[in-house]
């Protein structure tokens, strides 16, 4: 059952990427997912949240940093 639904998702892709080459648009592939049986739903760390999260760290610790860094200059100078 599953080989025929990943066949006709590929056959949809390949017409897909022949419509659009015919359109003359640029052809976006999309990375090949291997087929995984259907788990009963485990909570995971979304992914865009967990990016702004760090940048968001990243960006707090390099403001303390200068800022620091400024402070002691000031100080010693």
């Amino acid at each position: 059952m599953f080989s025929h639904a990943r066949r006709d998702v590929r056959f949809a892709a390949q017409r897909m990427a022949v419509a659009g080459r015919r359109a003359a648009a640029p052809v976006t592939r999309m990375a090949h997912v291997p087929h995984v049986p259907h788990v009963p739903h485990v909570p995971h760390v979304p992914h865009v949240p967990l990016v702004t999260l760090v940048t968001l760290v990243t960006l707090v610790t390099l403001a303390r940093r200068t800022r620091a860094r400024r402070a002691s200059v000031r100080l010693f100078s």
